[in-house]
């Protein structure tokens, strides 16, 4: 007779030992096999440990993995941004650290700013009026080379700007005491959403050089 597990009396089964199996109904064991049953439950309780300890293992350890990983997405905005200004420097004349770029967009369009970051630095308010005041007469005649050959000719809603007639987009340039703006108005619900697809893209590639304004009526409708 095969011997028992440790601390099993075999005086201490019942030959007719009934056990109440979970897949089966109550069954019928011989002497024997009541003997074996005790040690199978408890290789069962140990294997089902050891599986419960892996996985919660396995678990913590991709939690780890998950967290010490390097955000590849924010890499490569950064190198994308990276890229942005130094191609901004050949386009731009001021000095993109110098200055903040703020997108506002309104109901009817939007407001682009460019103003200078030291209100004494009339160098670079200079700059940036100048700057704006020319791109500004491009936009007007349907011409975003300039801010395409910054961000790429694939940059969201710019398809739509190039292919608008001239009058349905009004393009004004005003100066700022610290700077300058453009201010964009249609009255076509597609060009509204074109020009914020653009002033978008356009705060992502200049990251912490620039900064998303408020238009107030949005948030309060008359």
């Amino acid at each position: 007779m095969p011997a028992p597990c440790r601390g099993t009396s075999p005086r201490a089964i019942d030959p007719s030992y009934r056990v109440l199996l979970p897949w089966s109904k109550l069954t019928q064991v011989s002497h024997d096999e009541a003997l074996r049953l005790p040690c199978a439950i408890r290789f069962i309780e140990v294997l089902l440990g050891i599986l419960i300890v892996k996985d919660i293992a396995l678990f913590v350890l991709t939690i780890i993995v998950i967290c010490l990983a390097p955000d590849f997405s924010f890499a490569a905005d950064k190198t994308r941004q990276e890229a942005v200004a130094e191609r901004g420097a050949n386009v731009m004349p001021f000095d993109l650290k110098a200055t903040t770029h703020i997108f506002t967009n309104t109901r009817t369009g939007g407001i682009q700013q460019v103003v200078v970051k030291s209100a004494s630095d009339t160098t670079q308010i200079g700059l940036i009026r100048e700057h704006l005041k020319r791109i500004a007469a491009q936009f007007s005649k349907g011409d975003f080379s300039d801010p395409a050959q910054i961000h790429g000719a694939e940059m969201p809603g710019l398809a739509e700007l190039k292919a608008a007639q001239p009058a349905e987009i009004k393009i004004q340039y005003r100066e700022l005491k610290t700077g300058a703006e453009i201010i964009y108005t249609t009255k076509n619900p597609n060009l509204v959403t074109a020009l914020h697809k653009w002033f978008d893209a356009q705060l992502a590639d200049h990251g912490h050089d620039a900064m998303p304004g408020h238009d107030h009526s949005m948030m309060h409708p008359q």
